[in-house]
């Protein structure tokens, strides 16, 4: 667990920089860090996967259509 924290860093900070149109936007990177503290045994959040280019389409999650920010979830 002591690793966790500074890989996630890494990865966020990669993806940050990164300017690939298909990279997770920073508000699905959280919210896939958030479904990790949840126990979905029944994989209603099977639909939350980081090859998304933004988690509009995701089960519960309500986005802005002019920019695709999370609005609701």
């Amino acid at each position: 667990m002591g690793t966790t924290i500074p890989v996630l860093i890494c990865i966020f900070s990669a993806v940050s920089i990164s300017t690939c149109s298909f990279a997770l936007t920073q508000d699905g990177l959280t919210l896939l860090e958030f479904k990790q503290s949840l126990n979905d045994s029944k994989n209603a959040l099977s639909n939350w996967v980081d090859n998304d280019e933004t988690p509009c389409q995701w089960t519960g999650i309500t986005c802005y259509q002019s920019d695709q920010r999370v609005l609701a979830m």
